[in-house]
């Protein structure tokens, strides 16, 4: 039985729908009957697909994914929500620390206030590329 699975598309989720589904229901010697299954599984799953997509059309839209969890439990599959800050393509990972003065702090913050810069740090980002002009 799958538990999660990254779809990208309505046929990835199908796929888990259906595994979870199939399984999940009693075994049969009757290959009809597994293909009766299968149809009304496949039909139900797109409706469930169509409802996830439309409950999490922002992330959809802008990831091209859902990571789908199934709930055993309640028999119920929703989006995997992750923890932790969005992963962007330029992460600051260096570090500087330094001390100023009252009077240098009260001019960053006078800065940050006229030009509605939400923290320090952005201010300062802001000066350095100055630096960096020709």
């Amino acid at each position: 039985m799958k538990r999660e699975k990254r779809c990208r598309n309505e046929q990835d989720f199908i796929e888990i729908y259906c595994d979870n589904k199939l399984e999940a229901s009693e075994e049969s010697e009757s290959q009809n009957y597994h293909n009766i299954q299968g149809f009304i599984h496949k039909r139900n799953a797109s409706e469930y697909w169509r409802n996830l997509i439309k409950e999490e059309r922002e992330f959809y839209e802008k990831y091209g994914y859902i990571d789908v969890i199934y709930h055993k439990k309640n028999d119920t599959y929703h989006r995997k929500k992750v923890r932790g800050r969005p992963k962007t393509s330029n992460p600051k990972s260096n570090r500087i620390t330094i001390r100023i003065s009252d009077e240098e702090l009260k001019i960053i913050d006078n800065y940050c206030r006229i030009n509605k810069i939400k923290d320090r740090s952005e201010a300062l980002r802001e000066a350095i590329k100055t630096l960096g002009v020709d």
